[in-house]
């Protein structure tokens, strides 16, 4: 079966991690607050799904030459 879906999850506060999925095109699909080590921490779930995928990949390819 194909993926149809990719998440990932990142700490609010690590601008590296959270800077990843953005520079991928993914949408920021919630926002969730968790206790870490006794601190509230916001967690970040970002998604793409296979389509917006298989999209941006086609539209990244690079121009072929003319015959």
């Amino acid at each position: 079966p194909a993926i149809g879906c990719v998440t990932a999850v990142t700490d609010a506060r690590n601008l590296s991690a959270r800077k990843l999925p953005d520079r991928l095109e993914f949408q920021n699909t919630a926002t969730t607050y968790r206790l870490f080590k006794g601190e509230q921490c916001a967690e970040y779930t970002f998604e793409i799904k296979r389509a917006e995928w298989c999209g941006l990949a086609a539209s990244r390819q690079p121009a072929r030459p003319p015959n």
